[in-house]
């Protein structure tokens, strides 16, 4: 009888499974998204080049011209493009490679694909010579995927993943960043909304425009590419204004600095910070 109670006893007070909670393995990279990325990617890199064989419509370098007599950049600063598409495009082979899906990728992958695809209707655009769709479209590419690495800045990565993923993106971001300013004030110049008078006045606000918004942006972005890449688009300015304009030149060769310097101290601060004291 008392080996009975005991065990009731000792049954009813047992304390309850708990369910497991342990975290499950992470969910592959969807395959569908890989896809998009490639086609968004192969658009980019293949729209300019039919754009340019065939002769359709303006070239960019034709575009630009219509009112570049506010704010250029040398026409080898545009040679960034080759490492952007290259970059890509590793960056979207890497979608199709079997993986497994992280918080990060979550958030830029399928968000990437529009800022692409705005690089290959901008190239459309520019032939056309839809000057205020052309500013639309840059505009939005440079500021939703600025936003998304933001984002995506608050999620853990690896290594690997921000050498694939993030500084392929912000390469991008920063250099789009750099020529929605340009974009904007060649269209403005070619609408003759820009007095001549003024013109200096208009090509330091973008230029402090361009500036500001890349060290505030860089503070958040772990990717350095994006401060970088803006610090080249400035160093374009400024070797195609210094010798017309002075103060313009100065100006965009004092701002590259800046981005260079917050790109690179940014990316080094954790790396700066003390040790937490032994407790």
């Amino acid at each position: 009888m008392s080996k009975e109670l005991s065990r009731t006893m000792t049954t009813t007070f047992e304390t309850p499974a708990q369910p497991d909670r342990r975290p499950g393995p992470e969910p592959r990279k969807p395959l569908l998204r890989g896809l998009a990325v490639v086609l968004a990617v192969a658009a980019a890199i293949l729209v300019p080049a039919w754009q340019f064989t065939s002769g359709f419509g303006l070239s960019a370098a034709q575009f630009s011209a219509e009112g570049d007599q506010t704010l250029k950049a040398a026409p080898w600063a545009f040679a960034i493009w080759g490492l952007i598409y290259a970059w890509l495009a590793v960056y979207a082979l890497a979608q199709l490679w079997p993986g497994r899906e992280t918080p990060r990728q979550h958030v830029l992958v399928w968000a990437s694909v529009v800022p692409i695809l705005g690089c290959a209707a901008w190239i459309i655009a520019s032939a056309l010579d839809a000057r205020w769709p052309s500013v639309c479209i840059i505009l939005v590419s440079a500021a939703f995927l600025t936003g998304e690495l933001l984002r995506a800045a608050q999620s853990p990565g690896s290594r690997s993943e921000a050498l694939l993923v993030v500084w392929p993106l912000g390469l991008l971001a920063g250099w789009l960043s750099v020529a929605a300013a340009l974009n904007l004030l060649t269209v403005m110049t070619a609408n003759g909304l820009i007095p001549a008078a003024q013109a200096e006045l208009y090509a330091l606000g973008g230029i402090a425009a361009v500036t500001v918004w890349s060290l505030a942006m860089q503070r958040h972005i772990t990717a350095p590419t994006f401060g970088l890449a803006v610090a080249w688009g400035l160093i374009g300015v400024a070797a195609a204004s210094i010798d017309a304009d002075s103060i313009k030149g100065g100006a965009a060769g004092i701002a590259a600095l800046a981005c260079a310097l917050s790109a690179l101290f940014f990316r080094c601060r954790p790396a700066l910070r003390p040790e937490p004291a032994p407790v």
